[in-house]
């Protein structure tokens, strides 16, 4: 039963990838994806604080907590948006509202029957920190810890085989960090809050690797997952004055929206 809690504590604030930088690698031949370690999730919420009201960021989220589907590739990209999700609330320091997206979370993950030693560690580490006292502190550490969670699922859906479903997680989270900030920029933009955007290795990496997905094991999902990686590609380029325009920005959150909603229905 404790494990259960820890496992539950930990999956259910995990995977948080809005817009990790992360530079090009090709995937290995024969159709294996190969997934890297990606980095600081709060980079493009970080590169916001100085151009919109944070306060305001609560009205982008998406606080749903249905998860019905029982797809496992669909299950993990849910994770992943819901997970992002989560971490905004948590970026806000609302943590009661991360707590109940973790209940679906909790349920989702049970299916996809994850176990991993170091994955309850961390859990318990973060079980820990959320209990922290100084809300400073308490953003900061829950943050960490979650970076750390987020690497070793990956790392466990590997080890097992199931490298699409590690990719589904990190895919989910990234296309909802895209839907999220580029809203944010939509409502407060200027060029500089448009740099948020600069995210050209991960338009990459997803490109990639659902191209060799396709490659291998074509099917509509591959193909769909990878032309908007692309299209995300062309858009997150700057332009020759080394900005994205705000038409951009809203084709940018058109496409994730529709991503979303091709995955997720």
């Amino acid at each position: 039963m404790k494990k259960n809690i820890l496992l539950f504590t930990g999956v259910a604030l995990l995977l948080f990838l809005l817009f990790t930088s992360c530079d090009r690698q090709e995937p290995p031949p024969g159709g294996n994806v190969f997934i890297q370690r990606l980095s600081n999730p709060d980079e493009a919420l970080n590169a916001l604080i100085a151009e919109t009201n944070p306060a305001t960021w609560a009205q982008y989220r998406d606080t749903s907590t249905a998860i019905t589907t029982q797809d496992r590739e669909k299950i993990c990209y849910h994770i992943g948006v819901k997970s992002a999700n989560a971490l905004l609330s948590v970026f806000l320091n609302d943590y009661d509202t991360a707590e109940k997206i973790s209940k679906s979370i909790k349920d989702a993950a049970n299916k996809l029957n994850i176990k991993s030693d170091s994955i309850e560690t961390v859990a318990k580490e973060l079980v820990e920190n959320l209990a922290e006292k100084d809300e400073k502190k308490k953003q900061t550490k829950v943050k960490q810890t979650l970076n750390t969670l987020k690497d070793e699922v990956v790392k466990a859906l590997n080890n097992i085989g199931n490298e699409s479903e590690a990719l589904m997680i990190e895919y989910g989270a990234w296309i909802e960090a895209i839907r999220q900030t580029s809203l944010i920029i939509l409502d407060n933009y200027s060029p500089e809050a448009a740099s948020a955007l600069f995210r050209k290795g991960e338009a990459e990496y997803f490109k990639a690797n659902f191209g060799s997905l396709n490659l291998h094991h074509p099917s509509a999902g591959y193909k769909s997952q990878l032309e908007a990686s692309s299209k995300l590609l062309e858009l997150i380029i700057p332009g020759p004055d080394k900005t994205i325009s705000s038409e951009a920005v809203k084709t940018i959150n058109e496409i994730a929206t529709q991503v979303n909603a091709n995955v997720m229905s």
